[in-house]
């Protein structure tokens, strides 16, 4: 008896093996099958999150480009401005610079020149005249013989004038020279030298406001394409590009409140044809309160 116990023993032991072995494989299935859902629901959340957060990513990149590009819009039409100013100056510098060198070449050349030929011709004619008079006084003293103080004060005086009248044509002639070969030729030199000079600052502003243009050109073209590139991704990840903001008109508002006043206006305004409410008549006093003596 105790044999056959001892041999039952390792029998019933595998048996019990075999059982727990066999339990395992069907609650298995069960279990692998929730642990390999759930990962493939978080896959499958995972990358729909990430898109949404691409979208919402490109969208703000998209928001901000368009303010870049409002921006820059204002930044170029100032500097598209600025080059016109130039311009405009440049242009006017030129003019001046022209008209001054005519004015210099046709009034004020010959003026001065003739005005420096008039003191010359004075100066001479005023030599002349002393000369002549000194002439005169010395042929009457000569004829006359006058001894004494009085001829020789006179002859002194009048010899002193000639040779200040000489000294004078001297200087009108050396002035005469030195403003005909030195100071005009000078000054028409440097008005033609200005007029060089405000045709070149007009030619570096024209090359500046067509620097500017196509700079302002390429930048807007740059920013445009990157809006372009913004929305096309934003459409490719499935999402909807948000309309740009429409530009309120500041001017239209004074008018539209002007108008909302006078729509009000009409509408508190009676209708044709209709009485204006009137008051009701208050009693005298008298009627209103009871006489003295009566039963109210």
């Amino acid at each position: 008896m105790r044999i056959q116990t001892a041999c039952l023993l390792p029998l019933l032991f595998a048996s019990c093996f075999a059982v727990g072995k066999k339990e395992d494989p069907a609650v298995a299935p069960e279990v692998v099958a929730t642990q390999s859902a759930a990962p493939s629901q978080e896959v499958e959340a995972k990358p729909a999150d990430d898109k949404m957060k691409e979208i919402a990513a490109k969208t703000r990149q998209l928001e901000h480009a368009r303010l870049e590009l409002k921006i820059e819009r204002q930044k170029l039409a100032a500097a598209a401005r600025k080059a016109q100013d130039g311009v405009e100056e440049a242009e006017f510098d030129l003019k001046h610079a022209t008209s001054a060198l005519d004015h210099h070449a046709k009034v004020e050349l010959p003026l001065a020149l003739e005005q420096a030929q008039l003191a010359l011709d004075r100066a001479a004619w005023a030599m002349e005249e002393d000369r002549q008079e000194l002439d005169e006084l010395l042929k009457l003293y000569a004829e006359n013989q006058v001894e004494g103080t009085t001829k020789e004060l006179v002859i002194q005086r009048s010899e002193k004038k000639l040779a200040f009248s000489k000294t004078a044509f001297d200087h009108e002639q050396r002035e005469m020279a030195a403003k005909k070969e030195h100071e005009l030729p000078r000054k028409q030199r440097e008005l033609e030298r200005a007029k060089i000079a405000a045709e070149k600052e007009l030619r570096d502003a024209r090359a500046d406001k067509t620097r500017v243009a196509d700079e302002n050109e390429l930048e807007l073209r740059k920013l445009e394409a990157k809006l372009d590139d913004l929305e096309r991704e934003i459409k490719e990840l499935g999402g909807a590009v948000p309309p740009e903001p429409k530009k309120e008109d500041s001017k239209k508002e004074p008018a539209k409140k002007d108008a909302a006043k006078k729509d009000a206006a009409k509408d508190a305004a009676p209708k044709d044809g209709a009485k204006p409410a009137q008051k009701p008549a208050q009693k005298p006093q008298d009627e209103q309160a009871p006489k003295a003596g009566e039963r109210s």
